[in-house]
C-alpha cells in the first residue's frame, strides 16, 4: 500500500482562516447594526438609521409684569368712642374711650363672591341735641352762664363734637339776643378722654390767653364744664394745656390742678 499523504500545514492554515472569516461575517450581520442601533438610534433590523436630534424650543421673552403701586389710602387716626346721644333728660351714661381704628378698605375695588364690588367702610352719622354754655352780659357787668341746644351729627364720638360747636361760638341769631362766648379765638381741641366719669381736655396754648382777665378765664373754664357735664356719668374736667397738666390757667389765679365739677365753679355763676 502507498504512504497515505497528510493534509500540508498551509491548507489547514487557509480553511482555518476562512471559517474564522465566515464566522465574523455571520456574526457582524446581526450584533454590529445592533450595536449601532443602540448608541446612535434607528431599528438594527431595518438597517441603520441615526435618530433625529430633538429640537429645543427657544422660550420667548414674556414681557415684564408692570408694577401697580396702590393707591393711597387715607390714614385714619384713632377715634374716641363715646356713649349714645343722650342728655341728662334720661338715657344710657356717657363713656368715652380710646377704640382702634376702623379697618381701611383697600383702594382698588375687590368683588365679591356675588360678582359686586365691594364697597369702602363707613360708619353710620347719628345726632343728638346737645346743650352747650355760652354767655351774656348781665346788668351789674358780669357774665352769666346761658344754654343753647344744638343739633350735633357724630360718627363715634358726640362729646367730642359738642365741645366743637362750642368753640365755633353763637349763631347770628343767638348774637342778635346778646349772646357771646368768652372761649378765646382760636383754642384747638388736641384729645378728649374719659377716665373714672372725668373727661381730660386738652387744648391748645390759645385757651390761656383771654382779653378779660379773671372774669373772662372763670367764665370760659364754666363754659366747658357745664357743656360736658350735661352728658350722663360726666362728674368733672381736667383741663390740660398742650399735653401739660398746669396748677393754674392764668396769673389771676384760676386754679386748674385738679378736676373741676359744676360744684366747685357753682359759687362763680352768680
Amino acid at each position: 500500500m502507498g504512504k497515505e499523504k497528510k493534509p500540508s500545514f498551509g491548507v489547514v492554515f487557509w480553511i482555518a482562516l476562512l471559517c474564522f472569516i465566515a464566522v465574523l461575517y455571520i456574526g457582524s450581520r446581526v450584533q454590529f447594526p445592533k450595536w449601532i442601533a443602540e448608541h446612535f438610534g434607528g431599528d438594527y433590523r431595518k438597517g441603520i438609521s441615526f435618530a433625529p436630534s430633538p429640537v429645543t424650543p427657544h422660550p420667548t421673552p414674556e414681557a415684564p409684569a408692570k408694577s401697580e403701586k396702590p393707591a393711597p389710602t387715607e390714614k385714619i387716626t384713632d377715634v374716641s368712642e363715646e356713649s349714645p346721644s343722650t342728655g341728662k333728660d334720661g338715657s344710657t351714661p356717657a363713656t368715652e374711650k380710646s377704640l382702634p381704628s376702623p379697618p381701611v378698605q383697600p383702594s382698588t375695588s375687590q368683588e365679591s363672591q356675588g360678582g359686586a364690588p365691594s364697597k369702602p367702610y363707613a360708619l353710620p352719622t347719628l345726632n343728638r341735641i346737645s346743650k352747650l354754655y355760652f354767655v351774656r352780659i348781665s346788668e351789674t357787668g358780669k357774665p352769666e352762664l346761658i344754654p343753647v341746644e344744638r343739633r350735633i351729627s357724630y360718627r363715634t364720638a358726640p362729646l367730642t363734637e359738642t365741645l366743637k360747636e362750642l368753640l365755633h361760638g353763637p349763631t347770628p341769631a343767638e348774637k342778635e339776643r346778646g349772646i357771646s362766648s368768652l372761649i378765646p379765638l382760636g383754642t384747638e381741641i388736641k384729645s378728649v378722654n374719659i377716665r373714672d366719669g372725668i373727661v381730660h381736655i386738652d387744648l391748645g396754648e390759645s385757651f390761656r390767653f383771654n382779653p378779660l382777665g379773671a372774669e373772662g378765664y372763670h367764665a370760659q373754664v364754666r363754659q366747658i364744664v357745664f357743656t360736658v357735664t350735661e352728658f350722663p356719668g360726666i362728674q368733672g374736667v381736667q383741663f390740660l394745656v398742650e399735653g401739660r397738666k398746669l396748677d393754674y390757667l392764668s396769673p389771676e389765679g384760676v386754679y386748674i390742678g385738679k378736676p373741676l365739677s359744676r360744684e366747685s365753679l357753682a359759687s362763680r355763676t352768680r
